[in-house]
């Protein structure tokens, strides 16, 4: 092999042992009229690894080459990275090297630039299981519950008072001043780090559109609470009172639902430089 020349195999094999990259491919690709050319790998996560939830990242230009530090020449070293969903295959299921995506020019955000990073979710990744949020809610709802019911009957003198229910309804409705409380103070909680963690598992969204999501959440959580004991105190026939209360609390729930349903079903982009491969064997651009 001629000096400085490089081979697409070896260096592809040094760039599959990183912990995060599942396929590479490498191209050489002129750069510009010019003629210079570059170096682009185009990587993909682990063939066994959800795309979506981004959770772990692949490696961006910089941190390629610091794993490729010292396995291989300097001028093996990647100019570009180009992340993939998937490298594209021909029929056979081969990978397919004339149909890599070409990269847009170098320095570009978010399009195959150097600087750029993709992620996705391994397998067996997801949701916590239930047993741990069991065993902390439950102490959380009875403890939290009772400390907000008594803060009620301070509040709201005889909002809470059960004396002529019957059971089992009396314990019904008590059952449900526990919940009601709970939930106040975990809105609470939520209201100083919620945002945070949204955020940390909500990529790609907007700081904004984050936010109004962050505080629809914490209004469905604490608005049950005070909206049912004025709600118990106020007369039934007292319009205004009840006008007042239905624009106070039930109105905005029904915006923060749907600020919430709109945050949970819009997909952020994707931190892909290219979609998944199209019928003709190459990958779609974003």
């Amino acid at each position: 092999m001629a000096d400085g020349a490089v081979d697409p195999h070896a260096l592809e094999a040094v760039i599959r042992s990183h912990p995060d990259i599942g396929a590479a491919l490498v191209a050489e690709l002129p750069e510009d009229e010019s003629g210079t050319r570059r170096l682009v790998a185009h990587l993909a996560p682990p063939a066994g690894a959800r795309s979506w939830p981004p959770a772990a990242d692949l490696p961006d230009g910089a941190q390629l080459r610091e794993h490729l530090a010292g396995k291989v020449a300097r001028v093996q070293l990647p100019q570009v990275v180009v992340r993939l969903r998937t490298l594209p295959r021909n029929r056979g299921g081969q990978e397919n090297r004339e149909a890599l995506p070409r990269p847009v020019a170098a320095g570009k955000p978010g399009r195959g630039g150097a600087g750029g990073s993709g992620k996705y979710t391994p397998t067996g990744s997801g949701a916590p299981t239930p047993f741990p949020l069991v065993g902390c809610g439950i102490p959380f709802l009875i403890g939290t519950g009772l400390i907000f019911f008594i803060l009620a009957k301070i509040l709201w003198p005889g909002s809470t008072e059960l004396d002529g229910v019957p059971n089992p309804w009396a314990f019904l409705f008590f059952v449900l001043y526990l919940f009601e409380g709970a939930s106040f103070a975990a809105g609470l909680v939520f209201l100083v780090g919620g945002r945070a963690m949204m955020l940390r598992h909500g990529p790609g969204q907007s700081p904004g559109f984050t936010r109004a999501a962050h505080l629809a959440v914490v209004y469905l959580l604490i608005a049950w609470w005070p909206q049912d004991n004025f709600y118990r105190l106020a007369a039934k026939h007292d319009w205004p009172l009840q006008a007042a209360l239905v624009y106070a609390f039930n109105i905005p729930l029904m915006l923060a639902a749907a600020v919430l349903a709109f945050y949970v079903t819009r997909k952020p982009p994707s931190p892909f430089d290219f979609e998944e491969a199209d019928d003709r064997g190459g990958p779609s651009a974003r």
